[in-house]
């Protein structure tokens, strides 16, 4: 058997408290950097891909484009992965997933700003209603039946390759209808073709926290509302086949929306 001083067993067990201490620290109080890091979202903007539940592929190519313009810190991710972004965008969005929607009020309560783009106007009348249940019932969005602020015969389809070309000094043509925005700058940007406004009658928006944020012809087709620590912008006008097009008044608005983030 080995003989020890009575220093030399001090020292000993000083050092294994002090080690066990140590290690009942670490499981008691989890590292602080590890706390920001979790808190933290994944990304600056994540753009969501609804796949079969987007109506308007265009929208979505639109915005892809802008943001890597932007040189914004994005991602182009699945619904389930939405949630790691302080900033949400869902283009061309006709269909809501249960789980999905979960997602989504989960990151607005936890402070994200989520934009829904909608391309119910492109949807058939019973995912129209559906589209129009989800808003109503889970984000106090209530909109109506898409209107078509062009004539007949101007901005009908949905690709856009003239879209410049079509302006009110060609004969047979009215004047290209646009959007007023008011939030988060102030910026008009023309239309793509159909909306879905908002609903005006009822109970009445500001008693239900429902701020205007847009205009087109006298319709209601952007707004804002804050839900939990965030905030849910609808747009009921699809901004994205502007942004692939690099109308400049669509992309300032994309870039006041990133600073707002």
């Amino acid at each position: 058997m080995t003989r020890i001083s009575r220093r030399q067993f001090i020292i000993a067990a000083t050092g294994s408290a002090a080690g066990l201490a140590s290690v009942a620290r670490s499981f008691a109080r989890p590292d602080s950097s590890a706390r920001t890091s979790a808190a933290r979202p994944e990304f600056a903007c994540a753009l969501v891909d609804l796949e079969g539940c987007c109506a308007l592929r265009e929208s979505l190519v639109g915005y892809e484009a802008a943001l890597a313009r932007c040189r914004v810190r994005f991602v182009r991710t699945t619904p389930e992965r939405a949630t790691r972004a302080s900033l949400i965008i869902v283009p061309g969005c006709a269909r809501f997933e249960r789980g999905f929607v979960t997602l989504l009020r989960s990151s607005l309560e936890q402070g994200s700003l989520v934009v829904i783009e909608s391309g119910a106007a492109f949807a058939e009348s019973a995912e129209f209603g559906a589209h129009r249940t989800v808003l109503e019932s889970h984000f106090g969005i209530e909109i109506d039946a898409p209107v078509s602020l062009w004539s007949e015969g101007v901005g009908e389809g949905f690709a856009l390759p003239n879209y410049a070309a079509k302006s009110p000094t060609r004969a047979g043509r009215t004047r290209v209808p646009y959007i007023d925005f008011t939030w988060p700058v102030r910026a008009k940007v023309r239309d793509f073709s159909r909306v879905v406004p908002l609903r005006l009658s009822g109970a009445g928006l500001e008693r239900d926290g429902v701020e205007p944020i847009g205009w087109a012809e006298g319709q209601l087709i952007g707004a804002r509302r804050t839900i939990g620590k965030g905030m849910l912008a609808y747009l009921g006008s699809p901004l994205g086949p502007a942004l692939r097009y690099e109308d400049r008044e669509a992309e300032r608005w994309l870039n006041a929306l990133l600073g707002v983030s």
